[in-house]
């Protein structure tokens, strides 16, 4: 999945959260690992990348194992 940019930058971050959430429970509901796009040319801030971090790690996005 690609994170919601707009949601993103605008600091919605209960928004990005239930999102991933969402997304990463029918995923991983049916065998499947998700991984969490962020589109880093979009975010102006590290603060945006280090809050998508901590969020996927809070929710235990699988795909966070292929992060390079």
């Amino acid at each position: 999945m690609v994170v919601n940019i707009g949601k993103v930058l605008s600091n919605d971050w209960e928004y990005v959260k239930k999102e991933i959430k969402a997304i990463n429970d029918a995923t991983t509901s049916n065998g499947a690992i998700l991984k969490v796009i962020f589109e880093n040319d979009y975010l102006p801030e590290d603060m945006h990348k280090i809050k998508l971090c901590e969020i996927c790690t809070e929710l235990k996005v699988a795909g966070l194992q292929y992060l390079a």
